[in-house]
């Protein structure tokens, strides 16, 4: 049986010089081995034969641009975002600020994803960057890319219950009630910050 999900947080490392050269030169390798647009691809499918569940979270929440593309074509755009996000993430890694707010930034619109998703689509994305970096990989180097990812997830819990919060707060004495707490959109927003 496949294993996706950690069971609980594993204990919070540091990243060495050592492990940061690792995944750099593992995403790299990864990265240049396969086509921009299948960056990612197997991972997301590997995921979602698992939890054939988190289709219709991307089914229900597609915005009007993305309405007329197949489960497929989603899937590979959903892929080269996350895709790019980690790349940001990795040629950041030294900046520890800048690495935390892309994935907090991440977290903020990703609060309807279950963190269990988020674990085992880790999983999925170490195993498809092990496959092609053809790098040899020890115990060590696979942590670090644990540590890597699991930063990652950390601030993006931050940015979706930061998101959730803010969205979750009672009716003041100010503003009116209203029925149901929808999603807060940029459209929403801009309407009430004129």
């Amino acid at each position: 049986m496949l294993s996706c999900c950690w069971p609980t947080m594993p204990q919070q490392r540091q990243l060495s010089h050592k492990d940061k050269l690792f995944i750099l030169n593992s995403w790299l390798n990864f990265r240049n081995g396969k086509r921009e647009e299948d960056i990612g691809m197997e991972a997301a499918l590997e995921m979602y034969s698992i939890y054939p569940e988190i289709k219709d979270i991307f089914t229900i929440y597609k915005d009007a641009r993305m309405k007329h593309l197949t489960d497929k074509e989603m899937i590979r755009t959903h892929s080269q975002q996350v895709a790019s996000v980690v790349d940001k993430c990795v040629m950041r890694m030294d900046d520890a600020h800048a690495f935390a707010m892309i994935a907090v930034d991440e977290g903020s619109v990703h609060i309807k994803i279950q963190e269990r998703f988020m674990r085992c689509y880790v999983d999925c994305y170490i195993r498809e960057i092990k496959k092609y970096s053809k790098l040899k990989w020890s115990r060590a180097n696979q942590m670090a890319w644990e540590v890597f990812f699991d930063t990652i997830v950390v601030n993006m819990k931050n940015g979706w219950d930061h998101r959730t919060s803010v969205i979750a707060l009672p009716p003041g004495p100010t503003r009116p009630k209203k029925k149901g707490i929808g999603s807060f959109t940029k459209k929403s927003r801009s309407k009430t910050n004129h």
